[in-house]
């Protein structure tokens, strides 16, 4: 974290001291000289004596630097407007995800409901090969009939299972849920499983 100095930084400093021995000062009488009119100095014996007391000094500092805070006011300016663009490109990353997560889902509507009209394209074209079958048995309709009717179950047989092939393939793909983890298309939402 960097810091900015923008307000005041105030410093408290407390000190404790104590002397261990004490100390003693004698100044006997006209040690210092004798002075015309005054007389000796000093006029009589004296003591000096420092007690065992602890002491205490508290200073306190305040600081600022002044001439930088325009510039630290333009660079948390810029900070925050970096901040905002970094908010926006979160948002617009989400949006995107999402917008992938809607197209993949409705991509695998599309395949379902063309996998269903295929499945009853198939359930028609086995009964048309069944009776075209038995119509050529008893001789009411031509070989070349027949044929029609079994390269045409042959060619919806074949789409079906390509849809099954793709409707599988995209189920399976992975997807980004809202909440930032994976989850395979087939747990957004309920899908029939393709018949083979």
């Amino acid at each position: 974290m960097v810091k900015t100095y923008r307000f005041p930084e105030v410093a408290v400093y407390a000190l404790a001291a104590q002397l261990l021995t004490p100390i003693n000062f004698e100044f006997l009488k006209g040690s210092l000289g004798t002075l015309p009119g005054v007389g000796p100095v000093p006029d009589q014996n004296i003591n000096f004596h420092t007690a065992l007391k602890p002491s205490f000094y508290g200073i306190m500092e305040v600081k600022q630097p002044l001439s930088q805070l325009y510039k630290i006011n333009l660079n948390v300016h810029l900070a925050k407007l970096n901040q905002q663009l970094d908010d926006e490109k979160v948002r617009q990353q989400q949006q995107t995800v999402a917008s992938q997560v809607k197209q993949a889902y409705y991509q695998v509507l599309q395949t379902q409901s063309s996998l269903d009209s295929s499945d009853e394209n198939l359930k028609s074209d086995r009964e048309l090969d069944r009776v075209t079958t038995q119509y050529v048995e008893q001789g009411t309709a031509l070989k070349a009939d027949s044929l029609a009717a079994k390269a045409q179950l042959a060619q919806e047989e074949y789409n079906n299972l390509n849809l099954s092939d793709s409707i599988v393939s995209q189920k399976s793909s992975s997807t980004i849920c809202s909440d930032g983890t994976f989850a395979p298309i087939s747990a957004l939402a309920p899908f029939r499983t393709p018949r083979r």
